[in-house]
């Protein structure tokens, strides 16, 4: 038993020695320094940008910060809200951040470092409130920087970290507060965990909330409909509309949704300008849509990349495309090519000249001037204009122009028999039209007064021509008072006068009125003996 009484007797006063040394070394007497930290100083040192050395609560300090390009950086950003000068001050630009200034206003320092040949630089920083007691030493030599965190009183390294979340904490509670759209964060099972004060004030803005609910805490969730379960994916986006006090119609929100964890967070911004404009777009192109619908031209709208875009039916009972074929959405060539197939198009001589025509179309339309009359070996005539759109879009109109063409030809075909009539007669006929101007005549007015076969009708008015007249017969009031007879509204009569050519013929002319206020004049050789008129006497005696 000795043994082991002596043992255990050993050991217990081996530990009773190794606690009061601790004791010491953790608790110094009064008389004994203080180390960096217990005086409230955190130190880190940097040989050129990296860190290579530095207290316990520089270590939770930098964790804590942003990560920048270096760590030198990532420090300077990380102390800049309390210390606002320290990256004016720097020149960061360097590896080394060498100093541009004092911010102190005292004269630095510049001793020499025997060791190094260079100069040593110390700085020294102020915080940004003359309330705040906290300043940075600046200390570089050779290649290396020391920055040493400065507090009268004496913190932690918890407390140093904490002091630099609390203002990252609050700078992130006043952005997030000053955000003019709701934000909040709630559960899975629908419960608002978090809001910003946009999302509280538009909850008591609800026209179904009590103010005193709206306010309270937990708030009311303001969009019911709106949650992010659990296995979902990372976002969501939707459209959910709220009725607010003293707003007639709806006001409508675009929400996105992020899982956080077990909870969800939710952004929501006011997009009733963007509904009201989607409405009045939809109900636009209702509008048009129906109105095409009803149009007997064919329209072809065309986008940019030249597909088409839009279409009405008379494009599909004209041209007989199939609709399946054109909610395909074909290329403009594409549509081309199959009217071709279907022989809507004009056969060209060969297919490069086919070719290039519609490219001159498509070129043609972008400038607003493209417009041709297809006429089909069927009979059939349309024309096909092609107008610019917005966007570098085009648009082709087709029309069955077909009774138009029709009309046109049988006009055209009545009025050369009508003129070939007026050739066979003996007497000269002008017809002036209501405004005066010479509308038709005959071969034998032609011979009369020009010597020739025909006359540029669009030259010649009632006055010029009624001049022309005076100068070459003697004189006659006859020639004005036709002019006041063509220019008379109403209440004309036929009348006739004698005159008499320069070169001795004698013409008897007759003046009578015609539908629409027009105005014939026939001129009869009076003196027999004198022919001007007839062609086929003149064939007779040739």
């Amino acid at each position: 038993m000795q043994p082991l009484l002596l043992f255990t007797t050993l050991l217990l006063s081996a530990a009773a020695a190794w606690l009061t040394i601790r004791a010491l070394v953790v608790h110094p007497t009064p008389g004994e320094p203080q180390s960096a930290d217990d005086r409230g100083e955190t130190s880190f040192l940097f040989q050129g940008s990296r860190l290579v050395d530095a207290s316990g609560a520089a270590d939770g300090l930098l964790e804590t910060a942003e990560k920048q390009e270096t760590d030198l950086l990532t420090l300077i950003r990380a102390l800049k809200p309390r210390f606002p000068d320290l990256d004016r001050m720097l020149d960061l630009s360097t590896d080394l951040g060498h100093p541009t200034g004092d911010p102190s206003g005292d004269d630095p320092e510049h001793p020499v470092d025997a060791a190094t040949e260079a100069p040593e630089i110390r700085k020294i920083f102020h915080a940004r409130t003359p309330e705040d007691a906290g300043r940075i030493e600046f200390l570089q030599w050779g290649g290396f920087t020391r920055l040493t965190l400065s507090q009268p009183e004496v913190r932690k390294d918890a407390d140093w970290e904490c002091a630099f979340l609390r203002e990252e904490v609050a700078g992130l509670r006043q952005l997030l507060n000053t955000a003019p759209f709701p934000i909040w964060r709630q559960t899975s099972a629908g419960a608002v965990t978090w809001a910003n004060t946009a999302y509280l004030d538009t909850a008591a803005n609800q026209a179904d909330v009590a103010p005193e609910e709206a306010r309270g805490w937990p708030p009311v969730k303001i969009f019911t409909d709106l949650s992010l379960d659990q296995g979902t994916p990372e976002s969501r986006a939707c459209r959910l509309p709220l009725q607010l006090i003293g707003q007639k119609e709806e006001t409508w929100f675009d929400c996105r949704s992020f899982a956080v964890g077990r909870e969800s967070l939710h952004y929501a911004v006011d997009a009733s300008a963007a509904v009201s404009a989607q409405r009045t777009l939809e109900q636009f192109v209702q509008t048009l849509t129906k109105t095409f619908a009803h149009l007997p031209i064919g329209l072809a709208v065309f986008d940019r990349s030249r597909r088409l875009a839009l279409f009405n039916p008379a494009l599909t009972d004209l041209t007989g495309l199939p609709v399946d074929f054109l909610s395909l959405r074909p290329t403009l060539d594409a549509v081309f090519d199959r009217l071709r197939e279907s022989r809507l198009l004009p056969e060209p001589r060969n297919f490069a000249e086919w070719r290039r025509r519609i490219t001159q179309a498509e070129a043609e339309s972008t400038r607003g001037a493209y417009e041709e009359t297809w006429t089909l070996p069927s009979g059939r005539s349309f024309r096909l204009t092609g107008r610019p759109h917005p966007d570098n879009a085009i648009a082709f109109l087709l029309e069955d122009i077909s009774t138009e063409v029709s009309l046109t030809r049988h006009f055209r075909a009545e009025l050369e028999i009508s003129q070939a009539v007026l050739d066979t007669m003996e007497d000269a006929i002008a017809v002036f039209s209501e405004g005066g101007r010479l509308a038709f005549t005959n071969r034998a007015f032609a011979r009369l007064w020009f010597g020739s076969d025909d006359c540029a009708l669009s030259e010649f008015t009632i006055f010029e021509t009624s001049r022309m007249w005076r100068n070459r017969c003697h004189p006659t009031p006859a020639w004005g008072d036709l002019r006041e007879f063509a220019a008379a509204p109403r209440d004309r009569a036929e009348w006739e006068a004698d005159v008499r050519m320069l070169d001795g013929r004698a013409l008897r002319t007759t003046v009578a009125p015609l539908p629409g206020n027009a105005t014939l004049v026939r001129f009869r050789a009076a003196d027999t003996a004198v022919p001007f008129t007839s062609v086929r006497l003149q064939a007779h005696q040739g």
